[in-house]
């Protein structure tokens, strides 16, 4: 007989996600990493609109001044994801797991039972 073993999240690999998509012919974040930037917008300067500047201090983004037409640029330039920078950003512990959703909220109902012990289906 096999003995079970206990899953912690150190046994969880996350799989990676794309930081950059393309839609409509212009590049655009994925969503978790939009939300991730506007929930550190929203953290540092109090407005989740100003997400490209939370990008640019994390890293993802590159802003510059187009020396043609003195307006402000940004460029993508992290592809890489972190999740240590991602907690350290959101004042998160760095052993707390982080969970990912698709934006439906009965996905948030469900994860919330889980957590809190409700059993809707018993």
């Amino acid at each position: 007989m096999a003995v079970k073993k206990r899953i912690t999240p150190k046994d969880w690999d996350l799989l990676p996600d794309p930081v950059w998509t393309e839609a409509g012919g212009s590049i655009q974040p994925t969503p978790f990493f939009f939300q991730w930037w506007r929930m550190v917008a929203e953290k540092k300067f109090g407005d989740g609109s100003r997400w490209l500047d939370a990008a640019v201090e994390l890293g993802y983004v590159s802003r510059f001044t187009d020396p043609n037409t003195g307006g402000v640029c940004y460029d993508p330039i992290g592809f890489r994801y972190d999740p240590n920078l991602l907690r350290d950003s959101l004042a998160i512990s760095r052993d707390m797991p982080l969970v990912s959703h698709n934006g439906r909220p009965d996905n948030w109902r469900r994860l919330w039972d889980h957590l809190m012990g409700v059993d809707r289906d018993g």
